[in-house]
């Protein structure tokens, strides 16, 4: 790797980095909310006028612009006619939950492209993790293949640009956040422009924020006798052990997503991380966790003679429980991620390392499906993706139902 000094004194807080023998360019840069975007960007295409058109290029950086607004984004919107496409586009980079980071290239990364947005916890803005495989000869612009969805690429290098079936015990994750969680916590509480809402209460305007999501919940409802004969199996006969694989030969959750073509996009650990993951698999976005958690806990009030019999040990009744999950911050457990599931009328698929997928029953239709990762070491959940972002589709063969 070698540094590509600049030929002109222009206005770009900018680094060139050359990755030697594979013409692959890095421009990192920096645009403040000071400097104009055309002024940006007329600088920008100067540089890009002095780099041989026939690398991979990649821009990377703060470009302080939203990409997650609805009205027209100057920069884009430019880079995009010079056929550059923003690979976290869609994605909130911040933890106020805007994307005002980026990663664009002017050529196709291969459907094995992994991208992760990781929660730094430190800092307002998060962590972009990006790995590409690209083939020299497969660069084409990616204007033209927008309408090329079929299009693959051969692998002939990979890139690292930034280093940086599951347990759902009835037991062990209906509890207080444990002093690591409880230390994040104190961390994202102390940032004013993230939202953290009140532990006895969900505000009328986080309704009114959320009054789209009624449109796929179905509180009004009943357990189905496969939903509960679930439930029955978990208490009474799953062992985790019979989960495991065989012949496992993946070093860590992620190789292990990587050979379905998955990747794990980060989520907060604050409690409320299921909900959250949840709320990342509909809607793109963390912010609906508290909706999808009060929702799914009136559906279990409402069924509490089909469900009382299922409360784990620790809690001396249906009622103790149902005050306790209705807390933020209360970790998710087998009983209201079956609730969650039911109301939605989705499969939640739930990947462990080291183990097949879990089908939690939802729906009769395999294919409704969304899927998080669980670490039990961490007792932690993040949501999990297809390489281009769309929620994963496993076939019956590839799931754990029990």
């Amino acid at each position: 790797m070698k540094k590509i000094q600049s030929t002109e004194n222009l206005d770009l807080e900018h680094i060139i980095v050359e990755i030697e023998n594979k013409n692959f360019i890095i421009i990192v840069c920096y645009r403040s909310t000071q400097q104009k975007k055309l002024e940006f960007l007329e600088n920008l295409k100067h540089h890009l006028e002095c780099i041989d058109c026939d690398d991979c290029i990649l821009i990377v950086g703060d470009l302080n612009e939203d990409s997650l607004e609805s009205k027209s984004k100057t920069i884009s919107k430019a880079l995009e006619h010079l056929g550059f496409a923003n690979i976290f586009k869609h994605l909130p980079t911040t933890s106020s939950l805007t994307s005002m980071d980026c990663a664009y290239s002017n050529f196709v990364p291969n459907k094995k492209e992994c991208k992760q947005v990781i929660g730094t916890f430190y800092s307002f803005h998060e962590a972009l993790a990006l790995s590409i495989n690209i083939a020299k000869d497969n660069i084409t612009d990616c204007n033209e293949t927008n309408h090329k969805s079929n299009h693959t690429m051969e692998t002939s290098s990979t890139l690292n640009l930034i280093s940086s079936v599951t347990t759902i015990s009835q037991y062990s994750n209906k509890r207080k956040a444990t002093a690591t969680e409880k230390t994040n916590n104190k961390k994202i509480k102390n940032k004013p422009i993230l939202r953290i809402i009140n532990d006895s209460n969900a505000s009328t305007n986080d309704d009114d924020r959320n009054s789209h999501i009624k449109k796929i919940i179905q509180v009004d409802k009943y357990p189905s006798k496969r939903e509960l004969q679930f439930l029955s199996d978990l208490k009474e006969a799953i062992r985790l052990s019979e989960l495991s694989v065989t012949g496992f030969t993946s070093n860590s959750l992620s190789e292990q997503l990587s050979a379905l073509n998955f990747c794990t996009i980060k989520i907060i650990g604050d409690g409320n991380c299921f909900f959250r993951a949840i709320s990342h698999q509909l809607f793109r976005d963390e912010t609906h966790h508290r909706r999808l958690r009060s929702d799914a806990i009136s559906y279990i009030t409402r069924n509490t003679s089909s469900f009382e019999s299922f409360v784990s040990d620790e809690d001396t009744s249906i009622y103790d429980y149902i005050s306790c999950m209705n807390k933020n911050y209360t970790y998710a457990d087998h009983l209201v991620i079956m609730a969650t599931a039911s109301i939605l009328n989705q499969n939640i698929i739930i990947h462990e390392y080291g183990k097949r997928p879990l089908l939690i029953p939802g729906s009769d239709d395999i294919d409704q499906q969304l899927h998080i990762a669980y670490n039990p070491n961490k007792e932690h959940y993040d949501s999990v993706k297809s390489f281009d972002q769309t929620i994963p589709v496993l076939s019956i063969h590839d799931l754990q139902q029990n």
